[in-house]
């Protein structure tokens, strides 16, 4: 099936332009081999669902696909049910942050490096809780720069991006401040590493996806996550820890003595 083709056909028969329709396909098998595809096709709230299905039909025709009705279902959401989406996505996604927070305020409170400077060990909590949200914000600019537009499977990438931040960010912040061997700069370039080897393998994991599978929607999926550790990589290893560092340090020696050593 034609994806551009199809977007053509139904936004020439609804008179709208191009980039008011979004197409994409989803591909799965199954048991017995046979190939099923889903089609997700996305219009304007103007446009009447009857014509929009009927357009739909008649460009799905066009290709030689659907000319029986039993060989395919039509699942119609309307506004009001992606407004309800939207709104348990911000209540869900807020609620994850703060449980976030409790989890790494506890886990980091008067331990290990914190135990001289624990009145601030609520700034640990803010600096994680932040390069996430920086994280997230930066898969939402990405979507935005290639034009990826907000859904379900979309969602899926940004909670995968949250949840590949709280690794890196948990990793290095243990290393700086729970453990105690040795001096916190040879802690974080040792936990730079497996960082560092994680990205690296996740990021060349994404690009055989994104090179290799033939769906928009995995193709849009990757493109976030690749986009998300960028941002990740800056976050993590240059503000998360240079505040590391100084809490690390402070009450101890001044920061700029963290690398003389």
């Amino acid at each position: 099936m034609d994806e551009n083709a199809l977007r053509s056909a139904i936004s020439a028969s609804l008179s709208l332009k191009e980039n008011e329709i979004s197409v994409g396909k989803t591909t799965a098998y199954s048991g017995g081999g046979i190939a099923l595809a889903a089609v997700h096709v996305e219009a304007p709230p103007k446009v009447d669902s009857v014509l929009l299905v009927g357009s739909i039909e008649s460009a799905l025709r066009a290709q030689g696909i659907g000319t029986n009705s039993s060989e395919y279902n039509l699942k119609i959401v309307g506004p009001a049910v992606g407004k309800s989406f939207l709104t348990n996505t911000y209540i869900a996604l807020l609620l994850g942050f703060v449980f976030i927070a409790v989890v790494i305020f506890t886990l980091f409170r008067n331990t290990g490096e914190l135990k001289e400077y624990s009145r601030k060990s609520h700034l640990v909590t803010l600096t994680v809780i932040s390069c996430i949200f920086f994280d997230f914000l930066g898969g939402l600019a990405v979507m935005n720069l290639f034009g990826i537009k907000f859904a379900p499977l979309t969602l899926a990438s940004l909670l995968m991006l949250i949840g590949f931040s709280i690794d890196s960010d948990i990793l290095i912040t243990t290393a700086v401040l729970k453990r105690s061997e040795g001096r916190p700069v040879d802690r974080a370039f040792s936990a730079m590493k497996t960082g560092v080897t994680m990205t690296i393998a996740a990021a060349a994991s994404l690009l055989a996806l994104l090179f290799l599978s033939g769906s928009t929607a995995i193709r849009d999926m990757t493109i976030i996550l690749l986009g998300g550790l960028v941002f990740d990589i800056i976050h993590t290893w240059f503000t998360n820890l240079g505040i590391l560092f100084f809490l690390a340090e402070k009450g101890k020696k001044p920061a700029a003595e963290v690398f003389s050593q």
